[in-house]
């Protein structure tokens, strides 16, 4: 059934674990484009504020803000920054964690607590180039292809089962600025894809895939 017990045509609860910066922005913006999802809260890495509490919020936040969504800074996913995330999960009833450039590991505690689990991008075709540094660890091996995973998170890196991938080739004309702006061309389509089909689909896990029913 879709991740949430809903019907489809309902907006699914999803909070989001991000960073400030292009990738997660545009992940957010394709997804909401996308249709069918809302977007509780968006968890980031703790910014410095160098005036004090009282500071305006950095217009990243103020963006998230003008979408309803609330901001939830952590320093790191334990004690109170854990328990402040699960709460939210719990109080909004979140049905789907999404990850876009989010640098800390998502415990068990997290990606158990939304009945979708949480998702994550990654810039090759798993399980090859896991971690970070994909596309250049890909261009230097001289191989013939990448390309972009779509997967649930699970305790390894970059290891749980996979929803979507897309193959691109790599160019013997490619420099590493060009496969990646191509790269990240495709994660911004498929992304929104992906979430897209895991909402609103029946699935299984079958040797390590998602196998739509």
């Amino acid at each position: 059934m879709p991740v949430s017990g809903q019907c489809p045509a309902e907006a699914i609860p999803t909070l989001w674990f991000g960073m400030r910066c292009d990738f997660t922005r545009a992940a957010i913006e394709g997804a909401l484009a996308a249709g069918g999802i809302e977007i509780v809260a968006v968890v980031l890495p703790r910014g410095p504020k160098p005036f004090g509490a009282g500071w305006p919020a950095p217009p990243f936040d103020r963006g998230l803000h003008e979408l309803g969504a609330e901001v939830i800074e952590v320093d790191r996913i334990a004690g109170d920054d854990l328990a402040a995330i699960l709460a939210k999960i719990r109080e909004r009833k979140v049905a789907l964690g999404i990850g876009a450039c989010f640098p800390w590991k998502v415990p068990a505690a997290v990606r158990d607590a939304p009945s979708g689990g949480v998702l994550n991008i990654h810039p090759s075709l798993l399980p090859m180039f896991p971690g970070i540094g994909s596309i250049r660890k890909a261009f230097e091996a001289k191989v013939d292809t990448t390309g972009v995973t779509v997967h649930l998170v699970d305790e390894g890196v970059d290891t749980g089962p996979v929803i979507l991938q897309e193959t691109i080739p790599i160019l013997p004309q490619d420099t590493l600025e060009a496969l990646e702006k191509r790269v990240h061309c495709v994660e911004h389509r498929l992304y929104p894809q992906a979430i897209k089909l895991i909402t609103e689909s029946r699935f299984e896990v079958q040797d390590n895939r998602i196998r739509f029913i």
